[in-house]
Parts: structure tokens; sequence; C-alpha cells
């Protein structure tokens, strides 16, 4: 039985590697281009399989080729299987990433119904998610996800949710902030949920909704989190030279969630959690430098990230 189960999305990313991300009209010619595993919920479902935990994934994909290469994935990172719907009648997600030299990219994204599970789906893993001891959802999808946190909860389970960018604001994500443990929000989602307010007010925000823990990403300027006993930490971002940041946020939620449930300090889960998504940044695709226990530890004390990685 899985230790953790991490609920979202697997898909497909495609990869076409530009000298720079192209204007309107603009056509560029593309180096070279990769078809690699990705989805924000295989994604941290992956790194904290790599940090030692038995961990499992609800996701629905299709019975398809970018579903298979999304499978191949998680099976890599030996991420239990037990929890993936296939469906013959759906088509997996995929995304278009155009990634220049720099790192910095433009995304298509082909939605598709089975994006995220459904409250169906949901119910009908309910077994499997409590058979767990916490439950990650990646809630971009908020209202498709609040009635099975509330299930968690009422089974006493400990959960931690992904709003991301947190686009449909915050009337949507209220419930799902008030019944987390721990819940992140990236710089977009910040202002999102509390337009023109700073980020400190933010976190003052979420926590006054009642999250046990709220954690605000903000790229390479580090990370800010608070929890209800009053600890407000803000640590800076590592700095390294970024081939790609897809992925980074996945990496540093899984890492944050990992190490709190290791009962570490609010100060250290922040700094291993930044230590794991820049070394995360070293090779392309969300899964291409899933980053070890003793990988991360080593970046922390050397501050570095060799080449191996």
């Amino acid at each position: 039985m899985p230790e953790i189960v991490v609920v979202g999305d697997i898909d497909t990313d495609i990869f076409y590697i530009v000298p720079h991300i192209p204007t309107w009209d603009e056509g560029v010619l593309v180096d070279q281009n990769y078809v690699l595993p990705g989805g924000k919920g295989a994604n941290t479902a992956c790194v904290l399989s790599s940090l030692g935990m038995q961990t499992g994934l609800v996701a629905v994909i299709g019975s398809d080729d970018y579903g298979e290469i999304g499978i191949a994935g998680i099976k890599k990172n030996k991420v239990e299987l037990d929890g993936v719907i296939v469906r013959d009648d759906a088509e997996t997600y995929h995304c278009i990433m155009m990634l220049d030299d720099t790192g910095e990219k433009a995304i298509l994204v082909k939605h598709t119904e089975i994006t995220y599970p459904s409250k169906d789906a949901l119910r009908a893993k309910i077994p499997y998610l409590t058979s767990a001891n916490h439950v990650h959802y990646i809630a971009i999808d908020p209202l498709r996800m609040l009635d099975s946190i509330v299930e968690m909860k009422r089974n006493g389970l400990t959960v931690s949710a992904d709003l991301d960018a947190a686009y449909p604001g915050i009337e949507a994500c209220r419930d799902v902030i008030a019944y987390s443990d721990i819940v992140f929000v990236n710089r977009q989602g910040a202002g999102h949920l509390f337009p023109g307010k700073s980020y400190a007010d933010v976190l003052s925000e979420l926590l006054r909704i009642g999250v046990g823990t709220a954690v605000i990403t903000l790229g390479s300027e580090g990370s800010l989190a608070g929890n209800q006993r009053g600890d407000i930490v803000r640590v800076s971002g590592y700095p390294v030279r970024v081939v790609d940041t897809t992925g980074s946020g996945d990496t540093f939620s899984g890492a944050f969630v990992y190490s709190v449930l290791q009962e570490k300090a609010l100060a250290d889960s922040l700094r291993f959690a930044s230590a794991a998504a820049a070394i995360s940044t070293q090779r392309i695709g969300g899964q291409g430098a899933v980053p070890t226990l003793l990988q991360i530890n080593h970046f922390i004390e050397t501050g570095g990230c060799p080449d191996e990685y």
C-alpha cells in the first residue's frame, strides 16, 4: 500500500528547442526536439518516489501513444500504477513546448476531458486513496477535487493541494484552502487569489482561511511560507544555469511535502524543496532530472550542481 498518493495528471510533453521564442507570425527553425513523459501529477509522484516514499498516483489516461509515454515515465520512477485509470474512449492530453537556450519557454496545452480525474473517478478510488497516510492534489480545478479532499480529511488523512496559478480565483479555491494541511500557489496564483496584495499579505490571508501551512513559490526569487504556529520564512532560490524549468514547481512541492512529513522545520523544508527544484532545472523535461535524497543533501551542503545530475 502507498504511503502517499498524488491525484493529478499524466501527459506527454513535446519539446522543440528553438533559438528564441517566436513572435506573432514569425517562423523559427527547430534545432532539436524531444518527446518526454510529463504532467504535474506524474512529475510530483516521481519526485516523492525518488525520495524513498511508497508513492501512488490517481490519474486518467487514454489507451494511446501519449498515454503509453506518460506511463513509461512513472514506471521508470517506480510509482505505483494501481490508481491509474486507462480509458479506451478518451485522449491523453499533451503539451507542445518551445524552449530556448535560456530555459524560457512557450507552452501549448491540448486539454482533454481526462486531463484531471472526474469526481466519479475520484469516488471510485476512495479505497485506494484512504489506504495512504497523505494525499497530494493537483488542484488546478479545485471544485473537481474538493469532495475528495473533504473525504480524505474525514478519514483522518493529511492533505496538500497545489493550486498552481489559482486561475479560478479565491471563491472557487476557498474551501480547498480551508480543508488542506498544506497549500501551494505560485506568484501568479497569489495575484489571482488576492489581487494587489503583497506576498506577505497573501500568506496571511491564506492562513486566515485555515490552511495549516501556506507556501508561495517565486521562481528564481525563492519562496515564502508560513504556518498556524506563527512561523514565517522566506528563502532565496539557488543560483544555477537553467536548462529547463518544466516541472520545477512540481519538484518543489513534492520535495516540500516529503520534508514536512519527515517532521522537518519549515525553514529546512523550504531549503530542501528549493534545492530539489534547482536540480530539476538541469535537464529537459519535467522528469528529466528527478532528484534523489542523496543529490539534494549534497547540493545543499555544497551549493553546487555536479554535471552528473
